[in-house]
């Protein structure tokens, strides 16, 4: 996995969850970077790779043991999920915000955050 594209901010608290078939006999991922976590009982593999280095690419790899006469039910849909502090991809600006009744002086800014719905990410078998 490498970035690409013109976004100059800090990806972090990305995950990547990979769910393999119930008929799977084993697995066993590893990756360069973060944390890899597999459970043989929901059969999911996810990889905690935190924030995005800078300076490499980043790989996960592996072996996946299947039954010799599974025939396969198709691709698996890889969840992502990350978040970019500071980045509003809509551009979406807050012009004016009030606040009343307060007993503090609030905090004139605004913060932007950018945190990933559900990508389904497909592979052709």
């Amino acid at each position: 996995m490498s970035k690409t594209g013109g976004v100059d901010k800090q990806i972090d608290k990305i995950l990547l969850e990979i769910p393999f078939p119930s008929e799977t006999l084993s697995f066993s991922l590893s990756a360069n970077h973060g944390k890899v976590s597999q459970d043989e009982i929901t059969k999911v593999v996810r990889w905690h790779v935190g924030r995005f280095p800078k300076d490499k690419q980043i790989t996960l790899e592996g072996s996946v043991a299947m039954p010799s006469d599974w025939e396969g039910s198709g691709s698996p849909n890889v969840r992502v999920g990350f978040e970019i502090k500071g980045l509003s991809l809509t551009n979406l600006r807050v012009d004016s915000l009030a606040v009343h009744n307060v007993k503090y002086k609030p905090f004139k800014g605004v913060r932007h955050i950018t945190k990933a719905g559900t990508f389904l990410i497909r592979s052709t078998s």
